[in-house]
């Protein structure tokens, strides 16, 4: 296995070892809904914020996309073709064809600029071109991308075998193929007749949240990772929010379901039910966004309005939710995505 102990390192300025080439303008309202990625300064879903119909000069692939505005230094590998924002440049290897193992090794290197810029301090052409960056060198004293290259390999490769292990071990868990919906009869129920809806009681602003390494998931109002903008220490005079239960954010509509013990930001609804668990949750979460979708940040997601508003759902015999089935289908749903994952991540697995 190769390590990074005892590696030489240099100094080498990115203008010298990149071509470095623009973005260009293309305003949400000129695009075209189609099936090409469109890179923005997003420093998630690897940079795609669209899927575009549209073509221009900027169109790339097999290419290093580095954010110089929104979210600094942020950088994504494309194998794909696509279209780059004029946030965003695109870096080329000079000198040799430059690879996805190569250009993610030199990702995480350029991130650890990220200290050093923001938004009031762009990281625009000029500065990327003198930034100087640290990468392994050979006898030469030359950037070592062989190395580079083989290193970025192991790691993809021991990443997926840890991904086949938890996806076998999951597999395991899940016993059921999923139910068919054709034919269910579904009727509306008010939130308020199935879950208890109460405000959050670990609820702590942001600028007061005491900093450190901690394990307790902090919930806000966020669409992105579950609703967890961090893991945070215990924080003194507050208590924990249980787990299993489901998280709403009340001016953005977010919802998701919380298995552990939690914290949140401000203006999170949770709701609890006695039949809920993280299979069955999973089914709700889908249908709460439905109805959530009437409401919007000048009329948030209140409790008042959320004990009145209608959720439907399958019903057993008894014309009562069947929670029963929700499992068993989302089971099954779940199953299903695993083997299709398992099989992927088996053909990617170098023997």
């Amino acid at each position: 296995m190769l390590s990074l102990e005892g590696i030489r390192w240099g100094k080498f300025i990115i203008g010298e070892l990149f071509e470095i080439l623009p973005g260009k303008r293309l305003r949400k309202e000129d695009m075209t809904p189609g099936d090409t990625p469109f890179i923005g300064a997003s420093d998630h879903n690897n940079g795609v914020t669209a899927f575009i119909a549209d073509t221009n000069a900027s169109e790339d692939s097999n290419v290093l996309g580095v954010n110089y505005n929104g979210s600094v230094t942020e950088c994504f590998y494309h194998p794909y073709t696509c279209l780059f924002s004029d946030d965003v440049k695109r870096f080329h290897l000079k000198g040799r064809e430059g690879n996805k193992y190569i250009y993610l090794f030199v990702k995480t290197v350029i991130r650890k600029q990220k200290v050093k810029y923001s938004y009031g301090y762009k990281f625009n052409d000029e500065r990327m071109r003198r930034q100087e960056i640290m990468l392994p060198v050979d006898d030469t004293g030359n950037p070592e991308w062989s190395f580079m290259e083989d290193f970025m390999r192991e790691k993809e490769q021991a990443l997926i075998r840890e991904y086949i292990d938890h996806a076998r071990a999951r597999l395991q868990e899940l016993s059921c193929e999923a139910p068919d919906l054709n034919g269910r009869k579904w009727e509306g129920f008010n939130l308020g007749d199935i879950f208890s809806i109460t405000p959050s009681t670990g609820s702590i602003d942001k600028v007061s949240v005491i900093p450190g390494e901690g394990e307790h998931p902090y919930v806000t109002r966020s669409g992105l990772n579950n609703g967890v903008n961090d893991v945070i220490p215990e924080q003194e005079g507050l208590t924990l929010n249980a787990g299993n239960c489901i998280t709403i954010g009340i001016d953005t509509q977010t919802v998701f379901y919380q298995p552990g013990e939690f914290y949140t930001g401000n203006n999170v609804n949770i709701l609890r039910c006695s039949e809920l668990n993280e299979h069955n949750a999973k089914f709700l979460l889908l249908m709460l966004r439905k109805t959530l979708s009437v409401f919007s940040y000048g009329r948030g997601a209140t409790i008042p309005r959320l004990k009145v508003s209608k959720l439907f759902l399958p019903v057993n015999s008894e014309g009562l939710p069947d929670w029963a089935f929700m499992e068993e289908f989302m089971q099954g749903q779940e199953q299903a995505m695993l083997k299709k994952y398992l099989a992927y991540l088996e053909e990617r697995l170098e023997q």
